[in-house]
């Protein structure tokens, strides 16, 4: 698939492989999760438009290029704020949108908080979030985003699987999807198999609601 990007090295395995023991922390699991998506972030890079700069060194001058697309990040609450940190610190010119949702017993979508712009102009929108599973929540915050802008939007994720990256491209083809790994399966409850289990409860601590 063209427009599935996959990052993977050792460290990102290495911090995968803390994340998924089921005795991890909540903190030592965000570690991991910003960790990681250092990598992500970087590989988000190279689909961003970038202008050509002079630049005055102390030994003279150089031809090099810097980033020149105006960013909005779009973490998908709770555990796509996990992703935030490394994101901003790789891209500090981002503006930060918020979207929080709720997946239902009958795996319907319910928005519990939204912020973003009414008009997104030319932003490149990109989307957080630690899993993508059916695809379910991701399509609902594309469906949101796509209300208030017709440009470039961009799916960052740790885990993958092939059902929710075909509900993505099926309705949403041009959108890159970069991600650590792929062709994970889902459980019973449509959680990704082997995974981690609810990303947000393993992040923030399991709260009772």
């Amino acid at each position: 698939m063209n427009n599935v990007h996959l990052v993977n090295n050792s460290i990102i395995e290495h911090f995968i492989a803390i994340f998924r023991n089921k005795d991890t922390s909540p903190y030592l699991c965000q570690i991991c999760v910003e960790n990681i998506s250092f990598f992500l972030a970087g590989e988000v890079s190279n689909l961003l438009l970038k202008k050509d700069v002079n630049i005055i060194t102390p030994l003279g001058n150089a031809r090099g290029y810097c980033l020149d697309s105006s960013i909005t990040l779009l973490p998908i609450q709770r555990a796509g704020l996990s992703m935030l940190p490394s994101f901003q610190k790789l891209l500090p010119y981002s503006e930060i949108a918020c979207i929080a949702l709720k997946r239902n017993k009958d795996y319907s979508i319910t928005l519990l908080f939204e912020k973003m712009s009414d008009n997104l102009g030319n932003q490149t929108i990109i989307i957080l979030d630690t899993m993508l599973a059916t695809g379910g929540s991701m399509l609902y915050a594309i469906d949101r985003v796509a209300k208030r802008y017709g440009g470039k939007i961009i799916i960052s994720c740790l885990f993958a699987t092939n059902i929710g990256i075909n509900n993505i491209l099926n309705k949403y083809k041009d959108i890159p999807i970069v991600a650590c790994t792929i062709n994970e399966s889902l459980d019973d409850n449509n959680y990704v198999f082997p995974g981690v289990g609810d990303a947000g409860d393993r992040l923030f601590g399991k709260i009772n609601t």
